[in-house]
C-alpha cells in the first residue's frame, strides 16, 4: 500500500509538473506574441512617420534640441540656405531659426509647453508657407514636442489670386 501510495504521489507530480510546464510555455508563447506585435506596430508606426509627406520632428521641451526627424524634414532642411550648413538631429531649434523668426518660435514652444498644443499658421520658411501644429507628446517618462509642417503654399498663392482679382 505504501508503495502504491508512493507510485501515485510520484505520479500526481509528475503530471503537475508537466502542466507547470505547458503553463509556462503558453505564457512565454502569448508574452512572445505581444513583444512581437508591439514591435511590428512600433515599426508601421516609424514607418508611417518617417514616409508621411509633411515634415515632422522630434524636440526637447527644456533644451529645444530636435531629437528626430522624419525623411520630409531632413528634404527641407537640406534646401533651406540658413540649415543646410547645420546637422539638423541634436541641434537647438533656435540655432535652426533665422534671427528675424526666433521670438516667434520661441512664443510657439512656449505655448505648447503651457497648453499642449499650438499651431501657427501661414508661416514662411524658404520661400513657402507652412502651417505649424505642435503638441507636447507624453511617451513613459519621456517629454518631447512633436512639430508638423503642413506646407500652405498652394493655399497661399491661391487666395493671392483671388484678392488680386477682385
Amino acid at each position: 500500500n505504501h508503495v502504491k501510495g508512493r507510485r501515485m504521489e510520484l505520479v500526481r507530480d509528475a503530471i503537475v509538473a508537466a502542466i507547470d510546464e505547458r503553463r509556462l510555455m503558453v505564457g512565454q508563447f502569448y508574452i512572445e506574441s505581444r513583444e512581437r506585435a508591439l514591435k511590428a506596430s512600433e515599426e508601421k508606426y516609424r514607418n508611417s512617420v518617417d514616409h508621411a509627406p509633411d515634415p515632422m520632428y522630434e524636440i526637447d521641451p527644456g533644451s529645444l534640441i530636435v531629437l528626430g526627424a522624419n525623411a520630409a524634414a531632413l528634404d527641407l532642411h537640406r534646401i533651406l540656405p540658413y540649415e543646410r550648413e547645420k546637422e539638423l538631429i541634436g541641434e537647438r531649434l533656435t540655432e535652426l531659426t533665422p534671427s528675424e523668426m526666433q521670438s516667434g518660435v520661441l512664443k510657439h514652444v512656449e505655448q505648447v509647453i503651457a497648453n499642449g498644443t499650438d499651431q501657427v499658421l501661414d508661416l514662411p520658411i524658404g520661400g513657402r508657407f507652412f502651417d505649424v501644429h505642435s503638441a507636447l507628446i507624453s511617451s513613459g517618462s519621456r517629454q518631447f514636442i512633436q512639430m508638423i509642417l503642413h506646407d500652405v503654399t498652394q493655399r497661399h498663392e491661391m487666395l493671392d489670386e483671388l484678392v488680386k482679382a477682385e
